[in-house]
């Protein structure tokens, strides 16, 4: 088969083939987006199949192309902070979801820093231990269902599936922020009963 033979034009003529152009040129944006988010200045092309392999796993698991972003905008807040940036040198728009997660980053490490910082404290024998009467959990709640916030995945997931905190202040300080960077629906705490086991 000559090369002259081979049809290259682009035929968009129904509305199947202009889907199906709109996303093959969603896939390639992801794959540029991914390679951006890498920061090589170069790839081989053993390089390139090993990271469509991984872009493969991830879609298989459930991961998107957000999820990747917020995970590379808190490790870059958290390098900020341990870098000595202060925390108003946040370069995303204020109203933005990529501000509020390069601002978690930066606090997580504002958090670990002052945990390092504090003094031991002497062990409490486990049957003079005060256990809390009960944790939160805080949930986002839209047209779509209710969904619970992941402190360790940094989003929201199935309900039942919230990080438990048993500090009352941080959980409240937490539901404001979110509920300010939410786009619809209402943030509120949930009062989990204190014999739920804590995630």
């Amino acid at each position: 088969m000559s090369k002259d033979s081979i049809d290259t034009r682009l035929q968009l003529d129904t509305p199947e083939r202009i889907d199906f152009a709109n996303h093959v040129l969603r896939v390639l944006r992801y794959v540029i987006a991914t390679i951006q988010l890498e920061k090589r200045k170069q790839w081989s092309s053993q390089d390139l199949i090993d990271l469509l392999d991984k872009m493969m796993l991830e879609i298989a698991q459930g991961i998107t192309e957000e999820d990747k972003i917020r995970e590379h905008r808190l490790r870059m807040g958290l390098h900020a902070f341990k870098q000595g940036m202060s925390r108003d040198k946040n370069p995303y728009p204020t109203d933005s979801q990529e501000h509020s997660w390069w601002d978690t980053g930066w606090r997580d490490g504002e958090r670990a820093a002052k945990k390092a910082q504090l003094k031991p404290v002497p062990e409490i024998a486990a049957e003079h231990r005060q256990k809390p009467r009960c944790y939160y959990r805080v949930q986002l709640q839209d047209q779509s269902g209710t969904v619970e916030w992941s402190a360790a995945l940094h989003m929201y997931v199935a309900a039942g599936g919230g990080t438990l905190y048993d500090d009352y202040d941080e959980a409240e300080s937490l539901t404001r922020h979110l509920q300010q960077m939410a786009k619809t629906g209402v943030v509120s705490l949930l009062v989990v009963e204190a014999n739920t086991e804590k995630n």
